[in-house]
């Protein structure tokens, strides 16, 4: 699961099959099937094309009736699958469906923010005058963006909002600041846990629905991160050599 124990709703559940007897062809329809709770959900195999593989990828996205409070039971594996040069294959999952505790649904959760990453600095560890800092926020499951969230910052002692610039329909949702001449921050920027700003009319859902997603940031929050300083009193500069023709000449980059 990509927080804790317990895949929500929304979230793809992966099963990988290993062949042991080697390398295997597709078989249209192949499914594994797996006990969720007390009822039997069908993961569908990402079989494609013709290429023999010794592993095979089977997925599921979690449903809101979903629910198993002691873990998933991998039951069985449907379909006929043809050994590489021919001969049959043993579908047989024997030591590989026991319940695990690590394993958890829980349907009722919402999909939920799993990580937070900004971007660098062009030079050293601070933005500069017309330089972006970019955030992207990741989800346990694919969400649909409507307007324009936001992400906040504060720089310095001031709030400022980077904007949704794109992700709709993934796991990853982009927002993006310009910085100003007014911002200054030597600390760093930092982003609280109520940092990504939704409305009635700025909305992250579960991707497909109308139920909203989670966007608290508790537990992947910025502190004054000090690889990220803010100076907005001028541009950032890089030094560019030119090669074997001309040596030492250089240039100020233009605001980014």
């Amino acid at each position: 699961p990509a927080v804790g124990d317990t895949y929500g709703r929304g979230e793809v559940i992966r099963i990988e099959v290993v062949w042991a007897s080697g390398a295997v062809l597709p078989a249209a329809g192949a499914a594994v099937e797996v006990r969720i709770g007390s009822t039997t959900r069908q993961f569908d195999c990402l079989c494609t094309g013709s290429i023999p593989l010794t592993t095979w990828l089977f997925t599921y996205t979690v449903q809101a009736g979903d629910s198993d409070t002691d873990g998933i039971t991998v039951q069985r594996l449907t379909g006929t699958f043809t050994r590489q040069g021919g001969g049959s294959v043993s579908t047989t999952l024997a030591g590989n469906t026991v319940d695990s505790a690590n394993y958890k649904v829980d349907g009722t959760l919402g999909v939920q923010v799993t990580g937070l990453a900004l971007n660098s600095p062009a030079v050293g560890d601070t933005y500069g005058l017309g330089e972006v800092i970019e955030g992207t926020v990741t989800f346990s499951g694919a969400v649909d963006v409507g307007g324009t969230p936001r992400l906040r910052m504060v720089i310095g002692s001031t709030n400022r909002d980077a904007r949704y610039a794109s992700g709709t329909g993934t796991t990853s949702l982009v927002f993006r600041y310009t910085v100003v001449a007014a911002d200054t921050d030597a600390n760093g920027i930092s982003i609280a846990a109520d940092g990504v700003r939704t409305s009635n009319t700025r909305t992250i859902r579960v991707s497909g629905g109308t139920r909203n997603a989670v966007v608290s940031l508790a537990g992947r929050t910025v502190s004054n991160d000090a690889n990220r300083k803010v100076d907005g009193s001028s541009a950032p500069s890089i030094t560019v050599s030119s090669g074997a023709t001309r040596t030492g000449s250089a240039r100020r980059s233009k605001p980014r």
